[in-house]
């Protein structure tokens, strides 16, 4: 019996048809009868056509109504429909099916016994005399989706004979005589050729296959105008006829936009203005895409992109759903998921079950600008990932531009455990880790030895030109002293000139150089006479580089001079009684005076500051 539909809503927007949906199934008459018919003829019949042609639709909401107005001779109108989708576990999808739609509670164990366990099933139903059973294999090509992920992680083989040990289950339920079991295996047209891996299923399909067609035109406008009572406007009717063309998501494209045009028009007549207001044929989908997503706050919007990759895949190039569940979403996507799930689920993107999640229709994953970027980037994520696990085993290690887009990839949510086990097993990811963490370390080790070595080089370098200079400076001096030598009995002053300059030019002093310019001193020689102390002086003191010459005086002060030109640089004051010495430290920075008041300070010869005054001796 037909479930009364409890939306109120005259279309159904992206999802297929339910059989409750029936009342507003428009446009397939032609169809329903030719899949009954198709049916009545044979107890296996294989349902194609392309995504969005309304293959699903078609045997819930045209051919289960008739079937249950007993439209099949000799079959009656008592229908139990066991439903099922391969998923990530073909065998146990059938089970659950038939324990829940038949009540056998014992079904895994029945359909895993051999090839007739699905009769074996609906025998130990206790089903009514005259009970007929369907069984809809829906969105059979997610078997091949099934082989693909499983291989990724090495089980390639089983998971093959557990899809053989399904069709065979399928096939043989439709052939035995026993109990009335029909078989609809509905699929994408696009995977008929991978059928032949299956025995028998070529030959079968070939029997009994049902090509959806596509809508004509009285038909599509069937389609639009019926569910309303005709309630749309003719320029509207014809516009989306002109538009609809032969795009492959016709179907829920047009539901979808019909669906909001009503909306807009509150019951009312629907008009161009409402066409305009949601968008158009081009764009009314992306636009009630992004409206959902505007409204999402920054974190949500990362969740979003995250939640839909892990719906989606290329295959063959095409955009496709991949169903997952809401745990295994969440671990990639974070704790926000059940969030934005539940944003798009309540308008109509997401299939209303939360257990799997799933996206209502593919024509998502195409219209949508956003996501088709999304889509690209994961497949790229996914190429990348799978080549790591590749190159692993080889021989040599990744380079700097694969190794910031492993990083890059890191940051993006992508190379965790819950990501990966997607694309291949967990040695293929603790592989892949060891390989990225190597090749960083010998990376790094080769960064840090061209590093030592620049700096080494930059050092010697460096260290050449100051040798190179020192020399020059030393020989230039030794020239110097050499003149001051000769100069010494002709003119004095000349040879303590010359001897001064070269113990300007090079340090440390010249050997010689130093006790040259004392005895020049003590034998009286002078060129100049450093006046300006009010007292005797009691002693002098060069500076390490010659350039300076330091006084001590009886007037209790120092003076600093330059010997070049006989100026008096500054004049330390402090010291409270006569100063008897002064000292330079090596590097000359400091100079050091000691004085009759018991005390010895240390000076800044630049600035002439006293920096610590010693205190401690009780005589002068």
């Amino acid at each position: 019996m037909t479930v009364p539909s409890t939306d109120l809503r005259p279309y159904i927007g992206l999802r297929y048809f339910e059989e409750r949906d029936a009342h507003l199934f428009y446009g397939r008459d032609e169809h329903t009868a030719d899949l009954l018919a198709k049916l009545a003829g044979n107890r296996f019949v294989a349902v194609m056509g392309s995504s969005g042609c309304g293959k699903s639709s078609l045997v819930r909401a045209g051919l289960l109504p008739e079937l249950r107005s007993g439209m099949i001779p000799n079959a009656g109108p008592t229908w139990n429909v066991v439903e099922f989708k391969p998923g990530t576990r073909p065998l146990g999808a059938l089970s659950d099916a038939i324990q829940t739609e038949l009540g056998v509670p014992h079904a895994h164990e029945l359909v895993q016994e051999g090839p007739l366990g699905i009769a074996r099933a609906v025998a130990s139903a206790n089903l009514p005399p005259g009970t007929n059973i369907l069984v809809i294999a829906d969105q059979f090509e997610e078997v091949f989706r099934f082989q693909r992920e499983e291989s990724n992680q090495g089980r390639g083989a089983e998971a093959l004979e557990q899809c053989r040990a399904l069709v065979r289950r399928l096939l043989d339920a439709a052939t035995q005589s026993e109990w009335p079991i029909y078989v609809l295996l509905v699929m994408r047209s696009d995977y008929l050729g991978e059928c032949s891996q299956f025995p028998e299923l070529p030959e079968r399909m070939s029997e009994s296959l049902y090509l959806v067609p596509r809508l004509r035109r009285d038909q599509l406008e069937e389609a639009i105008t019926a569910p309303v009572g005709g309630a749309v406007e003719l320029s509207v009717v014809q516009r989306l006829l002109s538009e609809v063309g032969s795009d492959p998501d016709q179907l829920p494209r047009l539901q979808h936009l019909l669906g909001r045009m009503w909306e807009q028009a509150k019951g009312g007549w629907v008009t161009m203005d409402h066409y305009t207001e949601v968008g158009g044929w081009d764009n009314g989908l992306q636009k009630h895409l992004e409206e959902i997503y505007d409204h999402l706050t920054d974190s949500q919007k990362l969740v979003c992109q995250r939640v839909f990759q892990q719906l989606s895949e290329l295959d063959k190039g095409r955009a496709v759903r991949r169903r997952a569940a809401i745990e295994d979403v969440t671990q990639v996507c974070g704790p926000e998921t059940g969030t934005v799930v539940g944003k798009f689920r309540d308008r109509g993107f997401l299939l209303p079950q939360l257990h799997p999640v799933d996206i209502t229709h593919e024509c998502v994953l195409r219209a949508w600008t956003r996501c088709r970027d999304w889509v690209t980037e994961e497949e790229k994520a996914r190429a990348f990932y799978r080549e790591l696990v590749v190159r692993k085993d080889r021989p040599g290690r990744l380079h700097g531009s694969d190794l910031r887009e492993v990083s890059r990839q890191r940051q993006a949510g992508r190379f965790t455990e819950q990501w990966a086990l997607r694309y291949g097993t967990r040695d293929d990811l603790k592989g892949v880790e060891h390989y990225v963490n190597s090749s960083r370390r010998v990376r790094q080790a080769a960064q840090f030895g061209m590093g030592a070595l620049a700096l080494i080089l930059i050092f010697l370098g460096a260290y050449t030109v100051w040798s190179s200079r020192q020399q020059e400076l030393r020989a230039r001096a030794r020239m110097l002293a050499a003149y001051a030598a000769m100069s010494l009995s002709e003119d004095p002053a000349l040879a303590l000139y010359l001897g001064v300059r070269a113990a300007q030019t090079a340090q440390p002093l010249l050997p010689g150089l130093e006790s040259f310019l004392a005895d020049t001193l003590r034998k009286g020689h002078s060129f100049a006479a450093l006046r300006g102390h009010a007292d005797a002086v009691v002693g002098v003191a060069w500076s390490p580089d010659g350039k300076s010459l330091a006084s001590a005086s009886a007037d209790h002060t120092i003076r600093l001079w330059d010997p070049a030109t006989g100026q008096t640089i500054r004049t330390l004051t402090g010291h409270e009684g006569s100063v008897s010495s002064v000292a330079w430290s090596p590097s000359g920075n400091t100079l050091a005076s000691a004085s009759e008041d018991g005390t010895i300070r240390l000076w800044d010869p630049a600035t002439g500051q006293t920096i610590r005054t010693l205190t401690g001796h009780e005589g002068s």
